[in-house]
């Protein structure tokens, strides 16, 4: 189940107050984005946050490994 999450990617697309937001996961890398949910919301963002969370271990200090990030 651990691998299923090993390559798992989020993207959030903004297009007017259109937001998208799409999930590829699985074991091979560069799998298709599904969308998830889009919704129109009137906001003009202005922070961005980078977060992990910890999930099926015990440990206490966990890395968040980004290999890629942009902001357009």
């Amino acid at each position: 189940m651990v691998k299923n999450l090993e390559n798992s990617a989020l993207r959030i697309e903004k297009h007017g107050d259109k937001f998208r937001f799409l999930y590829a996961g699985g074991m091979l890398e560069n799998g298709a984005f599904k969308e998830i949910i889009s919704q129109d919301f009137d906001m003009q963002p202005q922070y961005i946050g980078i977060f992990a969370i910890k999930v099926f271990t015990n440990s206490e200090n966990i890395p968040a490994r980004f290999k890629f990030f942009r902001l357009t």
